[in-house]
């Protein structure tokens, strides 16, 4: 084999190497960075409507508001935070005969969107950045042994 393409060949390894490492190592510094911010839950938003008043809950934990349970939880927090406005009862699991419940909206922080974004570009530099890489530089290729003739 000729030498100049062995030194070829050796040069193209070689950058192909150094291109998956900082691929690995550019993902290795996100994740390191993503360690940094705390998660923090979203917050869940239920509109309750009973007695002709509409009460706005807003909850760390997700309950799902259909099921009797769900529902006891939502009244218990509801009581919690309007107890003049709200009936008491020493059941806990008394439920206002009118009481209707949205499916609760999601509100997420700040630092739940950092992080998020981090997850994903961790994501894209492991599994997406080099097998881009690899195409346009088959393209490229492609388009000068087409124009070499």
């Amino acid at each position: 084999m000729n030498p100049d393409r062995k030194r070829k060949i050796k040069r193209i390894i070689a950058r192909e190497g150094l291109m998956i490492l900082a691929c690995l190592l550019l993902s290795l510094v996100l994740l390191s960075l993503q360690g940094f911010i705390p998660y923090e839950a979203p917050t869940y938003i239920y509109d309750m409507n009973t007695g002709g008043h509409t009460y706005i809950i807003e909850s760390k934990q997700f309950i799902y508001p259909f099921k009797d349970i769900g529902k006891s939880e939502l009244v218990k927090i509801l009581r919690s935070k309007y107890p003049k406005e709200i009936e008491k009862s020493d059941n806990i699991n008394w439920i206002p005969e009118d009481l209707k419940i949205s499916f609760p909206k999601t509100k997420y922080s700040f630092k739940w969107h950092i992080r998020n974004l981090l997850s994903n570009l961790i994501i894209f530099f492991l599994i997406i950045t080099y097998p881009v890489y690899l195409i346009i530089r088959f393209i490229i290729w492609a388009l000068r042994t087409l124009r070499e003739r």
